[in-house]
């Protein structure tokens, strides 16, 4: 609200706070249910080309809590906590539905937060494939081995998005957690790759 404040007068504003509401859960492996650690994304639900918080689970135990949230629905996805990801799973959005490159908020379920209530919200996040390899000078087949890294785009063929890694000094790159599907794979001097 606007509020005029005359020269030399004071004004008094008193602001009153809803208390909001919150989620909370744990993020666990398919696999083993073992408690992991992740970066979460919480986006309202018009989407909004930033997220409105990302918080992190626990390192040891997974567990989180996304406090003081106004009440609405909220998607929420799991992403890496590091760059490159060598995590073997797969990032999903609530409730479990795998999250392509560029994640797909809409394919999620909006979870609903209610004021002065906490919403259990747990993810599962299954086992991915790997795709891992050496980069090699194609005269001599020996690694390509320097202080400028390579990196190596993937993709899964017919869909837009992929995910890139460096290479390290030794040529070797490693993108774990990918899903099933047939991939194409480029290497250039920019993280970013085209759909052949």
């Amino acid at each position: 609200a606007a509020v005029t404040v005359a020269a030399g007068g004071t004004t008094t504003v008193d602001v009153a706070l809803t208390k909001g509401g919150s989620i909370a859960g744990t993020v666990r492996r398919a696999d083993t249910n073992a408690g992991v650690y992740r970066q979460l994304f919480i986006y309202n639900e018009r989407v909004s080309p930033m997220p409105l918080r990302t918080i992190y689970t626990d390192f040891n135990t997974g567990s989180y809590v996304i406090p003081t949230l106004p009440a609405g629905s909220y998607y929420v996805y799991t992403g890496p906590t590091a760059f490159p990801d060598t995590a073997p799973f797969m990032d999903v959005v609530y409730p479990n539905g795998v999250c392509d490159v560029p994640c797909v908020l809409t394919q999620g379920t909006p979870i609903t937060v209610t004021t002065g209530q906490t919403t259990q919200a747990d993810f599962w996040l299954p086992i991915g494939g790997t795709i891992w390899g050496t980069v090699t000078a194609a005269d001599t087949g020996l690694p390509l081995t320097t202080t400028n890294a390579f990196f190596v785009f993937v993709g899964l063929i017919g869909q837009s998005g992929g995910s890139s890694v460096s290479t390290d000094s030794n040529g070797h790159y490693t993108i774990s957690g990918v899903r099933t599907g047939r991939y194409y794979v480029k290497v250039g001097l920019s993280p970013s790759g085209a759909i052949p």
